[in-house]
């Protein structure tokens, strides 16, 4: 077994709960640790069948990105990302928000813990892709938020900038940033409408439906490919 292998062995509970304790606190203002303290590593608070589901979805991930993600660059920051899109996944299904108190942490400290890493690492050039597949993202899903704001919340337009800062990262140049971050929502886009379809057929009207999940699908879908396998 690989080292990366055991590490992503050894980490897949203890990252299952930290998406359980997103998920579980994260929709409301209740404190992270406030009392009682979270159990580990099942919460007490929600279904039992719920965060064994948040596991299980979390471990499949995991384990899919230790076979396909070659480096240590790239698998670490996926398994940090992963826990993070399963909980705003499962609050945008239950409540149709992407809570902030999620999101814009993740996304500044995604930024500044891979500006350190190009600093360190003497890449400056990486950072700028991660910066422009951000502030890609972040721009096109807030023109069609302005467009048709009831299909596109402005809380998907606030997660694209997280997802394109870990698309643009996993890139080897700016061009491929741009590649990754365009394929990335053209599968957000082309799975969500799909979803969109089924919903309409199945309450027999247009209803809102949670868009995050499909936008944090494209995203782990064109890291798990490889961003710059992408770029013709």
């Amino acid at each position: 077994m690989t080292a990366s292998a055991v590490v992503v062995a050894a980490a897949a509970v203890p990252l299952g709960w930290l998406g359980c304790l997103l998920a579980s606190r994260g929709a409301g203002r209740e404190p992270w640790f406030g009392r009682p303290l979270p159990r580990f590593p099942i919460p007490e608070e929600g279904s039992r069948a719920e965060w064994l589901m948040v596991h299980a979805v979390t471990s499949a991930a995991l384990a899919v990105g230790v076979w396909r993600i070659d480096t240590w660059e790239r698998l670490v920051p996926y398994l940090l990302l992963v826990p993070v899109l399963v909980a705003l996944s499962v609050i945008d299904i239950q409540t149709l928000r992407l809570p902030d108190r999620i999101v814009l942490p993740a996304t500044a400290a995604s930024v500044v813990s891979f500006a350190f890493a190009a600093v360190i690492g003497g890449e400056p050039h990486r950072l700028l892709a991660c910066l422009v597949g951000g502030s890609t993202n972040l721009t096109f899903l807030l023109v069609a938020h302005l467009i048709h704001p009831r299909g596109m919340g402005f809380g998907d337009v606030k997660l694209s900038a997280l997802l394109g800062v870990h698309v643009g990262w996993a890139a080897a140049d700016v061009v491929s940033a741009l590649v990754g971050v365009f394929y990335s929502m053209l599968v957000g886009f082309l799975v969500g409408s799909v979803g969109g379809v089924v919903v309409m057929v199945a309450r027999r009207r247009n209803a809102e439906y949670p868009f995050g999940p499909f936008l944090a699908l494209g995203c782990l879908v064109v890291l798990l490919i490889g961003v710059d396998s992408l770029r013709a």
